[in-house]
């Protein structure tokens, strides 16, 4: 899980280079595909400049969180995840707003991973899938139904372990190809009419897909926990940001540098159609294998939390086989809901992500540096205040346009679907030119025109 997660002791724990990769697990997942994506939305050279800011506003934040437990620490105060902070800093309504940000992450990365496995298959000419994405989802429902009923989320972990690897392997063949492109002198930078510099109109959704590229701040205190030398941490979590803030720049800007402007949020889909199709077919099925593996432990977090709050079940249980197998359906039925994987993506970082990692840290270190002391200067409020500003900023814009084109998406659907009603009603209009409409014709068209709200633009000879 992101947030909730044991802690283990010194003895036992993890060594530095365990810790490294720990954290480096933890940051670089599947959404890493969407980078490209994201890049090419906003431009070579706006891109990476907004994700420095993204990525420096991120680890800081990540650093201010570690500061909140060891002072918590020093007062005698244990504070094991970033929900224990965030009871210690705001009462309940801290835990309340953690959790339900929490739930709401989880769950979508968990349909993410759906609408994942659905753009992974081959598309006709026109664009579409060659199944619908409900009947793509019912393939997909089997594995993370099955893994629903592993209770024991330690027994969960083998399965994990193939998923890293299979991403780990697909990463490196995407890195591959896209450089092997560019050595070549196909790479869209050698094309005549070039890349582009900036895109301000697309950076709402690159804040969206980077944020959730960096949404692994939940696991930084169950990491912490779990060091031998926790005095050393700090500098672990530095080196291990570093590294992955740069495997993003890396993926992202090359990328985009060797096929240009990128329409599919996972880059495989985008290099299958870009003549790829024979290497692009086991990176699918690996990326496929991998996030349908890694569903029951994403949605873990959200299982506990849900089964805490709604059943009354005791902390760290994640309910029933039954319950469990329900927020699978539901995080399937969401996917069939909004099939668009960089806007769902989107709507997961900027809303979730970014409470996570942008807002609420600051906002937690003022509260209990104030508390517990020694206070912040005025320097350092401003500091933390300005943080949790551009934080929120980014979290309700890019949350503001992703609802914005998901619901314009939706409107476009229904016009679409009511032009197929006005057609079908062309054509029963012709086969029946001057005569009466059977009362049964007649109440399914009406039902049909009245449900897209066409009844009233439709004027034909014959009489409804």
């Amino acid at each position: 899980g992101r947030e909730r997660g044991g802690a283990g002791g010194a003895e036992g724990g993890a060594s530095w280079g365990a810790s490294f990769v720990n954290v480096l697990k933890a940051n670089v997942g599947a959404g890493t595909l969407a980078m490209p994506f994201a890049f090419s939305h906003v431009g070579w050279l706006l891109g990476p400049a907004v994700f420095l800011s993204l990525a420096g506003a991120t680890v800081y934040n990540m650093h201010l969180l570690l500061g909140c437990q060891s002072l918590l620490q020093r007062h005698g105060i244990q504070a094991q995840t970033y929900g224990d902070v965030a009871v210690r800093s705001f009462g309940r309504l801290g835990r309340d707003v953690v959790d339900s940000v929490l739930v709401f992450t989880q769950l979508g990365i968990c349909s993410v991973y759906f609408v994942f496995f659905v753009d992974s298959f081959p598309r006709s000419e026109g664009s579409y899938h060659l199944l619908h994405t409900w009947q793509l989802v019912l393939v997909a429902l089997p594995i993370p139904l099955g893994l629903a009923g592993v209770g024991n989320v330690k027994d969960l972990a083998p399965f994990s372990a193939l998923a890293n690897c299979a991403i780990s392997v697909s990463l490196a063949v995407v890195l591959a190809l896209a450089l092997a492109r560019l050595s070549s002198g196909e790479g869209a930078v050698s094309s005549a009419e070039g890349l582009s510099a900036s895109r301000p109109r697309g950076l709402p959704l690159f804040i969206g897909n980077a944020i959730f590229a960096m949404e692994g701040i939940g696991l930084v205190l169950p990491c912490a926990n779990q060091a031998v030398d926790k005095a050393a941490f700090p500098r672990v979590l530095s080196s291990a940001m570093l590294t992955a803030c740069c495997f993003y720049l890396l993926i992202g800007l090359l990328c985009f540098l060797s096929y240009g402007y990128i329409r599919d949020a996972s880059i495989t889909a985008e290099m299958e159609h870009r003549g790829h199709a024979t290497s692009t077919t086991s990176i699918n099925l690996l990326l496929c294998g991998a996030v349908l593996l890694s569903h029951p432990l994403q949605l873990r977090p959200a299982a506990e939390v849900l089964s805490q709050r709604l059943l009354g079940g005791p902390a760290g249980e994640a309910g029933d086989f039954r319950f469990r197998a329900a927020l699978v359906g539901f995080t399937a039925l969401v996917a069939v809901a909004l099939p668009n994987l960089g806007e769902v993506i989107g709507l997961c970082g900027s809303a979730g992500a970014g409470t996570l990692g942008l807002v609420l840290p600051p906002l937690m270190s003022l509260k209990l540096r104030r508390t517990y002391g020694p206070p912040p200067s005025r320097l350092q409020t401003a500091g933390l205040l300005g943080t949790a500003a551009f934080g929120a900023s980014c979290a309700l814009w890019g949350t503001a346009f992703t609802l914005g084109e998901l619901v314009h998406e939706l409107v476009q659907h229904t016009h679409v679907s009511g032009e197929l009603v006005v057609q079908r009603f062309d054509s029963v209009s012709a086969n029946h030119s001057g005569d009466q409409l059977s009362p049964r014709v007649q109440r399914g068209l009406r039902k049909k025109l009245n449900k897209h709200g066409l009844a009233r633009e439709v004027r034909r000879d014959v009489r409804l």
